[in-house]
């Protein structure tokens, strides 16, 4: 299995490389932790098949605040296609979560980070009414 946590492009390797290089302790331990955790969603963001449907497009605007689903909407399926959000929301709709990628591609202590992120985000998001 490929390591997630290193990102398929050289170039991007070496800037990632470069940049840990330049920082010490907790500061580079926070960006090596960041750049592993957005490889690895690079990666299942790269990695998923199917594209979203009408279907999908249709369920994601429900979801959303009712001003960037009529921006959405406005721009239409098409337009919409490649928005992360969409894509995410096609992936989770056909079972491909994102959450067991991550999950199965970072150790234990990265993915309890991980979660513990996402939780206070999405947390953060409802009190905000987004």
């Amino acid at each position: 299995m490929t390591d997630r946590t290193i990102h398929p492009d050289p170039k991007c390797q070496r800037n990632q490389q470069a940049l840990l290089d330049s920082l010490d302790g907790e500061l580079r331990e926070m960006m090596a932790y960041t750049h592993r955790v957005g490889n690895v969603t690079f990666h299942y963001y790269s990695e998923q098949l199917a594209e979203p449907t009408e279907e999908d497009y249709e369920d994601w605007l429900l979801g959303l605040p009712e001003e960037i689903a009529k921006d959405h909407s406005e721009r239409g399926f098409e337009k919409c296609r490649g928005v992360l959000s969409l894509r995410r929301h096609a992936a989770e709709r056909n079972d491909s979560g994102l959450d067991a990628y991550v999950k199965e591609s970072v150790s234990e202590e990265d993915y309890r980070r991980w979660s513990e992120l996402r939780d206070k985000s999405l947390a953060n998001q409802r009190e905000k009414g987004e």
